[in-house]
């Protein structure tokens, strides 16, 4: 299993019998969304970026974070390609900065990392990730 899926499952696993709040997770804080059979529903929050595990293909992942880019009016300003990871830098109307990374977690899972603003704005990259699931799967 991949490693990052697997520490997701044990953070949950771990959070349950103490409650989110008192969870052992290294310096990650789960934050629950909505569930659904196409996404894991569960956020990640580790130094400002804002981590979440889609039921896509990378690919159909990917074209859909760039969807989301364009809607904010951003610009791509880096793009890394690659089989398993893609790394996307944008830059917004605003000047908040996009670091996005979109990872292959299994042939039919994707995990996305959004970073914005210098330090990271948990709600923004929250937002980000509500749009992403919308361009995805059409609901939320």
């Amino acid at each position: 299993m991949n490693r990052t899926i697997l520490r997701l499952f044990l953070c949950l696993a771990m959070a349950a019998p103490v409650g989110l709040g008192a969870s052992a997770c290294s310096t990650r804080t789960a934050v629950i969304g909505g569930l659904g059979a196409a996404a894991v529903g569960v956020y990640m929050y580790d130094r400002g970026s804002v981590s979440r595990v889609y039921g896509a293909q990378k690919d159909q992942v990917e074209a859909a974070v760039r969807a989301v880019l364009r809607d904010y009016g951003a610009v791509v300003t880096d793009y890394e390609p690659g089989y398993d990871e893609a790394q996307i830098d944008a830059e917004g109307p605003g000047g908040n900065d996009f670091e996005i990374e979109v990872e292959r977690a299994s042939a039919t899972a994707t995990e996305v990392s959004v970073r914005i603003g210098t330090i990271g704005d948990k709600s923004d990259a929250i937002d980000f990730h509500n749009r992403l699931e919308r361009k995805l799967f059409g609901r939320l």
